[in-house]
């Protein structure tokens, strides 16, 4: 690798590592959704915060990364759409819900992962953001 492509990796990194620090406060939340009359409490792990950072930098993304320090109140104001069984994974999520917001003008679909933790219990969290729901068999 030269010199200047070793910078440009460095600098990306630098600025993810800025964004994920801006990200941290989000670790201390967790914000309680209604979904049918029952109470849905969604978390932020760092497993989710990477992938929500991708989800910024991503070219066609609803959100940039000056959203995602404020992830938990675009969560909050959102509207439940529905739940799908994930096909097998290596990462253990089981489902996702799906939350519709709109962020400046655009739909956007927050995505809400369920997996289940070493010890067997469920841990549900804000894993990303994506501008269509994809069709699936349940829905």
């Amino acid at each position: 690798m030269s010199g200047y492509q070793s910078n440009i990796k460095s600098e990306t990194r630098q600025k993810k590592d800025e964004w994920i620090a801006k990200m941290e406060p989000l670790l201390k939340k967790k914000v309680r959704m209604v979904i049918n009359g029952s109470i849905l409490v969604v978390r932020f792990t760092r497993y989710g915060n990477n992938h929500l950072y991708s989800n910024a930098v991503w070219k066609g993304s609803p959100i940039q990364t000056c959203d995602l320090p404020e992830m938990d109140l675009l969560l909050a104001k959102s509207q439940y759409v529905k739940c799908d069984s994930a096909k097998e994974r290596h990462d253990g999520i089981i489902s996702f819900y799906y939350f519709k917001v709109e962020l400046k003008g655009i739909t956007a679909y927050l995505n809400v992962a369920s997996r289940v933790k070493n010890k067997g219990s469920i841990e549900t969290f804000l894993y990303a953001v994506t501008a269509k729901l994809k069709e699936t068999e349940n829905g």
